[in-house]
């Protein structure tokens, strides 16, 4: 039975179970998943006492992933089984007489593992798309990436990818002034949309396909309203900011394009927050002003950012640290100060210099060379001795000439506050230097592993 924003199922006269549905796009056509369950029911034999025992086990589990798991391979034999028994004809969504040279073109295979996958995900969220049933964000990724494996595999959530980009980009050429308007006034631009499509079609879309549509058709229409609906709305009251973060291209056919693409939505994601508590110190627009004419000035990347803020946000997001070289000095200041606020919530009031020194950004060129040396040596020896090692290495050397050639190098060099515009004061160079001896070896060598927790539980709270 289908109630308002509920599904309830009846295992016999007396006993049922009830999903409350999330407010979703999957919800508003809640119809096309509950017709397609009926379906599957009337033409699969086995298929509703297995759905009613499968549902039944999940609830008494008390949400157990397990139980979940251990039926994909089932979910996908009904599916699969139903697809192959109405005998459906994908071919008729294929031209290729149509396609141009440079055309992205999905052959009748692509298009019917695209429908197998939507099926098996119209099982599956009557268990993610409720708010009593759901599993955990990280279970619910795990079963996801299970049910898309294959679209993965073959290449075809590239092409689909492929096809945002380019539809994107297309507006981006004949509404050009409208792009550069919202990338002035909002800070965000195409590429950083692509990323948005293209996550609520995987998440949203895909699972809404029906049999009698194509579903690339499909696909290009919500691309379509979503442009057109973006771009009527440049001119809402609240300010948002979803800057694209490399600055390096990202687009090609590479197998690691998606990953660079996940990566810059985890960190633009990062700089919201980051953007987001600075407008609430800010407080005025006129200081906010202030504050974006100033952060579009940052030029240049301090050596504290690569020091400290970019190992970190690494280590804690699995992000590798060379992907942080691409990003710009204007998003690697504001995740330079969403790193002070994660050191603060996981180390209280320790490394206040640091923190004060990631709230700034250099006003000139930073320095290549140095001929500073670390004076601490002692205190290294003891720190390195408790570690054992160094990142891998056990030559006190290593650590040595890191710490020398980042602490030297912020020296001679004014440094602007992100938030206020004021000049940092003075900080001599030994407290710096005890500050980053007491916080960065110990880091390197396993130690600090309940701080490391407080920030990763901080970070996944809010990103």
């Amino acid at each position: 039975m289908i109630g308002k924003n509920k599904i309830v199922f009846l295992y016999n006269e007396y006993e049922g179970m009830t999903f409350h549905l999330r407010k979703s796009s999957i919800t508003n056509k809640i119809e096309i998943i509950t017709d397609f369950i009926k379906e599957v029911a009337i033409n699969v034999d086995g298929f509703e006492k297995w759905l009613i025992d499968f549902l039944g086990e999940y609830k008494n589990s008390n949400r157990d992933i397990n139980i979940v798991m251990k039926n994909i391979d089932v979910i996908k034999k009904f599916c699969d089984i139903y697809i192959e028994n109405k005998n459906m004809d994908f071919s008729r969504f294929v031209d290729e007489s149509k396609t141009k040279k440079n055309s992205i073109f999905f052959v009748e295979s692509e298009i019917k593992d695209i429908i197998r996958v939507s099926s098996y995900l119209k099982i599956y969220s009557l268990i993610f798309n409720s708010t009593n049933f759901s599993l955990s964000d990280t279970g619910h990724k795990m079963v996801y990436n299970e049910f898309i494996s294959e679209i993965v595999e073959k290449g075809i959530v590239q092409k689909i990818f492929t096809v945002i980009r380019t539809k994107t980009f297309r507006y981006n050429i004949t509404d050009r002034y409208m792009w550069e308007y919202i990338k002035n006034v909002e800070y965000k631009d195409a590429e950083s949309y692509v990323v948005e499509i293209f996550n609520f079609i995987m998440n949203h879309i895909i699972i809404l396909c029906q049999e009698d549509r194509n579903p690339i058709t499909f696909f290009v229409s919500v691309i379509d309203d979503s442009i057109r609906w973006f771009l009527r709305s440049v001119f809402k009251d609240n300010i948002l900011y979803q800057d694209t973060i490399s600055t390096e291209d990202a687009y090609g056919l590479g197998k690691d394009n998606l990953k660079t693409y996940g990566y810059n939505d985890t960190l633009s994601r990062l700089i919201d927050i980051s953007v987001n508590r600075i407008y609430i110190k800010l407080k005025s627009d006129e200081k906010v002003l202030d504050f974006k004419d100033r952060l579009s000035g940052v030029k240049h990347i301090s050596p504290m950012i690569e020091i400290v803020s970019y190992p970190i946000l690494s280590k804690i997001l699995n992000i590798p640290y060379s992907h942080f070289s691409v990003i710009s000095p204007e998003n690697a200041v504001l995740l330079s100060y969403v790193t002070s606020v994660l050191i603060k919530e996981g180390f209280d009031k320790k490394f206040l210099n640091i923190c004060k020194i990631l709230e700034h950004y250099p006003e000139s060129q930073i320095s290549l060379i140095t001929t500073y040396r670390v004076k601490g040596v002692g205190n290294i020896c003891d720190l390195f001795r408790e570690g054992g090692n160094f990142i891998g290495f056990k030559i006190l050397s290593i650590p040595l000439n890191v710490l020398s050639f980042f602490i030297g190098r912020m020296s001679r060099v004014e440094y602007i506050n992100i938030i206020t515009g004021e000049r940092m004061g003075s900080i001599p160079l030994n407290s710096i230097e005890g500050e980053l001896l007491e916080f960065y070896i110990p880091f390197f060598t396993g130690g600090y592993k309940k701080e490391t927790k407080i920030m990763k539980n901080f970070l996944y709270e809010n990103i």
